[in-house]
């Protein structure tokens, strides 16, 4: 099982109250590592206006998050994404293999 590095931006419900956000994150957590994945790091960007509506949400809760996980769980973490209520929208992206991660 050879491991690749990815990273997440997921948008977090706006109503999350604040101290229910880092339960949301290990929960995202949780999702990668039961797929044999590893959190490498993650930035709260915070509350930032959306692009356009979303579940009739003008604003959400940013969140970046870089791991490293089996091509082939991706498919896993995806779905227990779009199964959250609390997380509007995200996007997975493979990262360039570089030599130190």
């Amino acid at each position: 099982m050879a491991l690749r590095s990815y990273e997440t931006l997921f948008i977090l419900d706006p109503d999350v109250p604040e101290d229910d956000i880092d339960k949301e994150l290990e929960k995202v957590r949780e999702y990668i590592e039961k797929t044999k994945g590893d959190v490498v790091e993650f930035e709260k960007w915070g509350v930032r206006r959306l692009a356009y509506e979303i579940n009739k949400k003008r604003q959400g809760f940013y969140v970046l998050m870089k791991f490293m996980a089996d091509p082939s769980s991706i498919q896993d973490v995806e779905s227990s994404f779009e199964l959250d209520q609390n997380i509007l929208r995200h996007i997975i992206v493979r990262r360039e293999e570089q030599g130190n991660h």
